[in-house]
């Protein structure tokens, strides 16, 4: 899909006007954490409970902080993970990934918020966390004379703000989540698997996500947000491949310490942060940020239904528990784990091909083990599938990629039984097929309202006319949702009227939700909009009107023009502007303390006593 032509009828949308917020200025880091946090929560929709201390660590403090992080798990999980990880081809034998974590989160961390301390702490280097001073912690520091900060110094001070913004509004969101919501209660209600960890970790990353860029938003002053009919379709385009792809052809600090990496380390720490944000995105479009509220009371349960929102929203498509056998006689089980269908994705994409990736999205559940026996370790793992065909799909799968490896033969073997798939890998000879058969027994619990997604001929059988009644919505289609396409929920509705692919809705688009409303005609470039937490309004007839509206009273904006500014006025926080061709004719100005309260100028004359 071509996204300069998706972002057209922003650039048009935006010509009319920004209005946007008074900079910090010089303020000591708390202060400012204080003024973000404040109108961070405004945004989020919630109110926060307590003030967020804030500080300052260097990377050498974030390393100390991970290395006893990794350690309080590393001999019950992170051992046994890096095992399984080195028997599935995924890491290479002779890596040490215990130090490898901790040296790679140091170098990657920006800032962020301790769910056991409850404070927030940007991250500088140490000569930036002395400069700042022990008193106030302010933010502004002198510059490090070194080459590796030259980077730094040619940035503009508006675009150092915004990096220290989109920080801070990003880590004090998880502080307002917590704060309502109680991380470490949610992690101790439970044994998560490695996918569900990783799925809660998404809607807590997609969550400060969307609040920390429609933060930016609001401060530039645009009349939009991400979960607008114009934004969400680029967020929901993104994934971790195409960032990392991105970031690594980008260069620089961040593409230097990613290229490193090994995919099934890089791509789940990118993941949360990405498809986490397509994930909040899909529901605040349509339930507001009571939905992802909601969304936390009832967390998602796996990788899939992040990747897949519609499996969480619409089909509840819930992952099946698996219960694996005893180990074999003779060997013993050191440790389990579960993939995911993002693990599986990432395995696929990895040892085999990018395309064979699609081949996990029929996913329905896996656990695999690690056993010692007396040869050494064996990998075993276990997975079902929505349907037999998917199962089939990925056993052929796999099977190539294991050939395509040059496997030993023999000391691996792929068993399938309808839905569900047997893998053995690295087991002495002749024993593997014995294993996966073994295998095969395990115990597989569906969940009474588990709902399998729907298969490619009922979308067929809907075409031209569709109506689909869901777990929360209707919906309903012509042609496929090309000439019309309608849903309609408790939290609002969606309609567009002719969908040209890069331009949905071309002829109309109508969106409605709790927080924001949009109407929209002919490509988006006539019609208003408005949002609640944002608090903006905006509408909009081609070089004819244009009005925008943020804040209220003393604080807020206003500005309404016509003809690209040709006639343009101004009122921002008690200080008019009027201005008669682009001001060449007439200038007034009012309320400006700037220049004494009133000023008047006809064809760039200065009319005194004004």
């Amino acid at each position: 899909m071509n996204t300069t032509l998706r972002l057209l009828p922003l650039f048009l949308l935006c010509s009319c006007s920004l209005l946007p917020a008074k900079p910090y200025g010089e303020r000591s880091l708390q202060d400012k954490a204080n003024c973000v946090a404040a109108e961070t929560a405004r945004i989020r929709d919630l109110e926060p409970k307590n003030t967020v201390p804030a500080g300052i660590k260097t990377k050498a403090d974030v390393k100390d902080l991970f290395v006893k992080e990794i350690d309080k798990e590393w001999a019950e999980k992170g051992a046994g993970e890096e095992r399984a990880l080195k028997l599935f081809g995924l890491l290479p034998p002779e890596m040490d990934l215990k130090p490898w974590l901790a040296d790679y989160m140091k170098d990657n961390v920006g800032g962020y918020y301790d769910t056991e301390t409850k404070e927030f702490f940007t991250v500088a280097k140490e000569e930036e966390k002395e400069g700042a001073g022990a008193e106030d912690g302010a933010a502004e520091t002198e510059a490090d004379e070194t080459d590796e900060d030259d980077e730094d110094e040619e940035k503009s001070a508006v675009e150092k703000e915004l990096e220290e913004n989109f920080v801070m509004a990003h880590e004090l969101t998880h502080a307002i989540d917590d704060q309502h919501f109680d991380f470490e209660a949610i992690e101790e209600a439970g044994d998560f698997s490695g996918d569900e960890t990783l799925a809660f970790t998404a809607l807590a990353e997609g969550s400060a996500m969307e609040s920390s860029v429609d933060f930016l938003l609001w401060r530039l002053g645009a009349p939009f947000s991400t979960s607008g009919p114009l934004l969400s379709p680029l967020v929901r385009l993104l994934d971790s491949q195409s960032m990392l792809s991105w970031a690594k052809e980008a260069g620089g600090e961040v593409g230097s310490e990613l290229k490193d990496a090994p995919p099934i380390i890089e791509r789940p720490l990118i993941f949360p942060y990405i498809e986490g944000w397509g994930f909040v995105n899909r529901i605040r479009s349509e339930f507001g940020w009571e939905g992802v509220n909601a969304a936390y009371r009832d967390p998602p349960e796996s990788s899939e239904q992040i990747l897949f929102p519609e499996r969480y929203l619409d089909r509840r498509d819930r992952p099946v528990q698996i219960d694996l056998p005893d180990p074999p006689l003779g060997w013993e089980s050191v440790h389990e784990e579960t993939l995911g269908m993002y693990g599986t994705k990432v395995l696929l994409a990895t040892l085999l091909d990018e395309g064979a990736a699609e081949d996990a999205d029929g996913w329905d559940g896996d656990r695999y083990v690690v056993w010692k026996g007396p040869a050494g370790d064996v990998l075993g793992w276990v997975s079902v599938w929505d349907y037999a065909t998917d199962a089939k799909d990925f056993a052929g799968a796999y099977r190539a990629l294991l050939r395509g490896r040059s496997v030993e033969d023999g000391s691996w073997s792929i068993l399938r039984e309808g839905e569900m798939v047997a893998v053995v890998q690295h087991a002495p000879a002749g024993q593997a097929e014995a294993a996966a058969r073994h295998l095969l027994g395990s115990t597989v619990t569906r969940a009474p309202d588990d709902q399998a997604p729907e298969r490619w001929f009922w979308k067929v059988l809907r075409f031209p006319l569709g109506l689909r009644f869901l777990d929360r919505a209707f919906e309903a289609h012509v042609a496929g949702g090309a000439l019309f396409d309608y849903r309609g929920s408790a939290g609002g509705h969606s309609l567009e009227l002719l969908d040209l692919g890069v331009f949905p809705g071309a002829l109309l688009l109508s969106e409605n939700s709790p927080d924001r409303s949009a109407f929209w005609l002919g490509l988006g470039l006539a019609g208003f909009s408005a949002d609640r937490t944002l608090d903006y309004s905006f509408a909009r007839i081609p070089l004819i009107f244009n009005w925008h509206s943020r804040g209220e009273g003393d604080a807020g904006s206003t500005r309404l023009s016509s003809m690209l500014r040709f006639v343009d006025y101004l009122d921002e926080r008690g200080s008019g502007h009027f201005n008669l061709v682009w001001g060449s004719v007439l200038s007034i100005r009012w309320g400006d303390e700037a220049t004494g309260g009133r000023n008047l100028r006809l064809f760039f004359v200065p009319v005194p006593g004004t």
